[in-house]
């Protein structure tokens, strides 16, 4: 197990400040960009929020709705884990990057199932109802096959650093403790990108499956 870890904790105030604030300055242009980012999903939740709370009670709509849900969730999620991994990314101690990274694991591990459930069978079967169906089966399937990669190979460290760092449910703080120090910040934002390349698929895909709703 690593038993030392340099932080800026030990040093004294005033050196910490002087290293904060060049720290700082080095990347105020990634978080404008990433604050920006930030910014743009939060618009596309309230966009959808008002949209779903126009037409929530309308039996008809039932299936846009449904939609409309899914893709709020998607949103979520994305916004979840871009807003950790800006936190991540710019926190110079190793604990606070590690803090941040298992919870981005647990948020990884989780979402994938979710997502996987929520794109099953019953929305298969509700995309029967559109123009295009085959077609917009082939981009599902293309998105489904990607989280499923993404689950099978990463599933093993996910799973560990959840269980442990998570939900707690192995109570051996010793392992606990060599899995916290085992989080690497690279290797969590790495897992955070690979994740986000089929989500970010989804939100145009969502937009297909409406417009052929439409003109059923």
């Amino acid at each position: 197990m690593e038993r030392k870890e340099i932080s800026t904790l030990n040093y004294p105030s005033w050196l910490r400040g002087v290293i904060l604030c060049c720290f700082y300055l080095r990347t105020i242009k990634k978080r404008t960009v990433e604050r920006k980012r930030l910014l743009e999903i939060e618009n596309s939740i309230n966009t959808i929020v008002i949209v779903l709370e126009g037409i929530s009670s309308v039996e008809d709509n039932k299936d846009k709705i449904r939609i409309l849900d899914i893709s709020l969730f998607t949103l979520t999620i994305e916004y979840d884990i871009s807003t950790l991994s800006y936190l991540m990314t710019f926190q110079m101690d190793k604990w606070k990057q590690r803090c941040v990274g298992r919870q981005l694991a647990v948020i990884l591990y989780e979402s994938t199932n979710d997502l996987l459930e929520l794109l099953g069978k019953d929305f298969r079967k509700m995309l029967k109802s559109s123009q295009n169906t085959e077609e917009l089966i082939l981009e599902l399937n293309h998105i489904t096959s990607e989280l499923s990669s993404f689950k099978k190979n990463n599933k093993e460290i996910l799973s560990e650093i959840r269980n442990y760092c998570g939900a707690h449910r192995d109570k051996n703080a010793y392992e606990q403790l060599r899995v916290i120090n085992s989080i690497e910040m690279n290797d969590i934002l790495e897992l955070c990108r690979q994740f986000m390349q089929p989500v970010s698929q989804l939100t145009q895909y969502f937009t297909k499956v409406m417009a052929s709703m439409d003109r059923v």
